[in-house]
């Protein structure tokens, strides 16, 4: 009965550890910065960027712009194209959103102006 005790305690041991690893490796993958050229800009807050020569559809954590279709749509797809379009782009992930995009903070533009929520929005109230 001891020994079997013993045992049990190790296996519970090492399955916290081997779990830990396991979700320390998902949060790694998950908090990762990627760079890559922007390739696409479906709105204002949807880009694509070449990521292991392969485009990655991504969604701008912090920019809520309007949708292709709703009001100022073009114009907030027009602004977020004339930052970030054809530009190296350094991003740090987030997760994912319910349509299985990526959620990326921008850290890095080639631009001399950070896009953010206050440059997303600047040509939507004229």
């Amino acid at each position: 009965m001891l020994g079997t005790h013993h045992f049990r305690r190790r296996l519970l041991t090492f399955s916290i550890f081997t779990v830990g690893f396991f979700i320390s490796s998902i949060l790694a993958v998950l908090a990762s910065d990627f760079s890559g050229s922007v390739v696409s800009v479906l709105d204002g807050d949807t880009i694509e960027v070449l990521h292991n020569t392969h485009p990655e559809r991504v969604r701008l954590s912090g920019i809520d712009c309007p949708e292709k279709g709703q009001a100022f749509g073009n114009r907030a797809k027009q602004a977020a194209s004339a930052l970030v379009f054809g530009r190296d782009v350094i991003l740090q992930t987030h997760g994912q959103d319910k349509y299985r995009r990526t959620l990326v903070a921008l850290s890095s533009v080639q631009s001399s102006q950070p896009y953010d929520c206050e440059t997303a929005t600047s040509g939507c109230s004229s």
